[in-house]
């Protein structure tokens, strides 16, 4: 749900806390700036603080200027090694896993479709 509402009171000055609290609800102002990321986080993204963490090194990375003049694929990957946190190997495992699973109902839809090009050339000579 967006809240579209200035910042500023009638007579152009700041608005209060209180202001800010009553306009948005208690839950929307934080009293510091560590708490304003894991609600943006919460609210927006859904990452996780760890994944959170790292959005803002890999979004300054990714941005330097000429990092796509002259696209070296290893600069590129170093440039996502600084930006990302090495994956977890239980994740790396269970996407091995997956993978393998694909690879097995992959075999598995080869042989139903020979099965059934087999079946149907014998139903027309039966």
């Amino acid at each position: 749900m967006a809240v579209h509402f200035s910042l500023l009171d009638a007579d152009d000055r700041p608005l209060t806390r209180r202001d800010l609290i009553d306009r948005l609800g208690a839950e929307a102002v934080q009293d510091s700036a560590e708490e304003y990321p894991q609600l943006v986080d919460a609210r927006l993204l859904g990452l996780g603080p760890a994944r959170y963490e790292q959005l803002p090194d890999l979004v300054l990375a990714l941005r330097k200027p000429q990092l796509a003049k002259d696209l070296n694929p290893v600069e590129l990957t170093r440039t996502l090694q600084r930006g990302l946190r090495p994956v977890e190997n239980h994740l790396l495992v269970e996407a091995a896993r997956s993978l393998d699973d694909m690879e097995t109902v992959a075999r598995t839809l080869e042989g139903l479709v020979a099965t059934d090009g087999a079946t149907a050339a014998f139903l027309t000579v039966y």
